[in-house]
């Protein structure tokens, strides 16, 4: 079987499994548009002051909510891969033709889909449900979750990677993700954050990812504008796949639970 036949069996195989995960589908698309039915009333004071008088708030709810949620795909990646380590499932797989390559590949693709379909599915509950005008931007909105969602498969294989038992994973995949919401503008909007805070947020690939959004749903930027975030997110997945290369062992143990 070839390479691409078997990451493609793989993927199919695990975004079915992927789809079914309640608790993942609620991350990803229910908590988003219920922040937004929080928030929308707060955000669209502060896009005001900004200099945005049509703003109704969702521009800034939605993309934050989704950036901010959409990071539990990596993270719910890790921990399907420790799943599969303490259900024994990785050394099964492992025992047929397929490679740890593929196998990663594999996982990899399905979260990836799943998490851009996912986020495609907020914004378009953003317009339904709270007016949010995506008309004559979809191709830069859709451009940037795909960017993202690699960062972010990117960044959770990285985390399976360094880390040893499920236990750290929990313990530091959430804090992270939150510090750099909070970082990268999705949050609140940079401009109620600290001088300091709004200089670091470069760093977090958040800020990219709010950065184009914003300038597309707030100033009608098109695919020019998303060439830049989208290579940075770009960027930051690449680094989290080198991560990955350099860390990750395939006959490493790793405690699923425990």
């Amino acid at each position: 079987m070839t390479t691409l036949r078997m990451v493609g069996v793989i993927a199919r195989t695990r975004a079915a499994l992927v789809i079914r995960d309640a608790q993942l589908m609620v991350f990803v698309i229910v908590m988003p548009v219920l922040l937004t039915a929080f928030l929308q009333p707060a955000f669209r004071l502060i896009l005001h002051n900004e200099g945005y008088p049509n703003a109704n708030g969702a521009e800034q709810a939605i993309p934050g909510a989704a950036a901010l949620f959409g990071f539990n795909i990596g993270i719910f990646l890790a921990i399907d891969i420790y799943r599969d380590h303490g259900w024994g499932v990785w050394d099964r797989v492992r025992t047929t033709e397929a490679s740890a390559l593929e196998i990663l590949l594999g996982l990899s693709v399905s979260y990836f889909v799943v998490g851009f379909l996912a986020t495609l599915a907020d914004f378009a509950l953003g317009a339904a449900l709270f007016g949010l005008p995506i008309g004559g931007v979809l191709v830069p909105i859709a451009a940037v979750a795909a960017a993202y969602q690699l960062c972010v498969v990117g960044l959770g294989l990285a985390l399976a990677a360094v880390t040893r038992t499920l236990q750290q994973v929990s313990a530091s995949g959430q804090p992270i993700a939150v510090l750099l919401a909070i970082a990268g503008g999705a949050f609140m909007p940079l401009s109620v954050l600290p001088d300091w805070a709004q200089h670091l947020a470069p760093a977090s690939p958040t800020y990219w990812a709010m950065r184009s959004w914003r300038s597309s749903l707030l100033e009608g930027v098109g695919i020019g504008g998303a060439l830049l975030p989208c290579a940075v997110l770009v960027a930051f997945a690449a680094g989290g796949v080198a991560v990955t290369a350099w860390r990750l062992r395939p006959a490493e143990s790793k405690t699923g639970w425990a």
